[in-house]
């Protein structure tokens, strides 16, 4: 859960950071298509006033004013697209961000009580470990002794068949 929330997150973070750089993008292509249609609409307002009839400029102009007109109705509508998606971005933000953050603290409960059992698991081996070592001695020391008492008992056997 925890990670597919994180890739979500990472999801919208992502298209809201492309959205905001196009977003940008395209301001940038407005500002500039403005400044373009100012000097052409100077221009324009110049031949006006010096009688002078250029078409061409004329023609440019309206056709500027135009594509300006539409790029400004686009960057309209990428405004509203992208007020929703950060919208969205910050609506999953806010609802995940408690969920996050509960099954983080659960998970770091989670690995502190893990690490207590193999902390514990550790002791108990080493305890069991030197038990083991204690019990192989034990049984080393206890052969040795088998040993010997066998050996006294055939010494003692050895003795009592030579005084018959």
């Amino acid at each position: 859960e925890l990670r597919h929330s994180g890739k979500e997150l990472d999801d919208f973070y992502e298209v809201s950071r492309t959205s905001t750089f196009k977003f940008k993008d395209d301001y940038d292509v407005i500002k500039k298509t403005e400044r373009l249609n100012e000097a052409l609409r100077h221009r324009y307002y110049s031949a006006l006033a010096t009688k002078k009839k250029h078409e061409e400029d004329r023609d440019n102009y309206f056709k500027n004013e135009e594509e300006l007109s539409q790029l400004k109705g686009n960057f309209i509508e990428d405004s509203q697209e992208l007020a929703l998606a950060n919208s969205r971005y910050v609506d999953y933000n806010q609802r995940f961000s408690l969920q996050r953050e509960t099954l983080i603290v659960r998970m770091l409960d989670d690995v502190s009580k893990v690490n207590e059992k193999n902390e514990k698991l550790r002791n108990d081996k080493q305890r069991i470990n030197k038990e083991l070592h204690e019990a192989r001695s034990d049984l080393a020391d206890s052969r040795n002794k088998v040993r010997e008492v066998e050996k006294q008992k055939e010494e003692l056997t050895e003795s009592y068949k030579a005084l018959e």
